[in-house]
């Protein structure tokens, strides 16, 4: 069912959400990127050792084989990160609250990431 729904919409259940303090953001703006970053590389490593099929880590059979055809159906990052990565389930998210009186206006997804949150820095 929700293999068929992803299908359609793009819409996948959010797993977590980090929130910081906006008093954070403002007096070190360098901690949002440095936290996203180390979750980054955090993912990449939880993944690159679930990938592994040498080690057997968990006492389930093709596991391995089940996590490559999930990276496969999500298009080679199974839990991405960030606005683009997840824009149906932002922007869905958004309209949810909303028309449920949790927020009292839709908002956009970049409204709630620190300016500059998610451009690229390559080095």
């Amino acid at each position: 069912m929700e293999d068929e729904y992803f299908a359609k919409t793009k819409v996948w259940p959010i797993m977590h959400i980090i929130a910081m303090k906006k008093s954070v953001v403002e007096e070190h703006p360098w901690v949002p990127r440095n936290l996203f970053n180390a979750f980054l590389e955090s993912k990449r490593r939880s993944i690159e050792r679930l990938m592994d099929p040498a080690v057997s880590r968990y006492p389930l059979p093709w596991l391995a084989t089940y996590a490559r055809k999930m990276r496969d159906k999500f298009e080679g990052d199974t839990f991405p990160y960030g606005i683009e990565e997840n824009r149906p389930t932002w922007e869905l998210m958004a309209k949810y609250t909303f028309q449920q009186g949790i927020a009292h206006r839709e908002f956009t997804p970049e409204e709630i990431f620190p300016q500059g949150m998610m451009t690229k820095v390559v080095i």
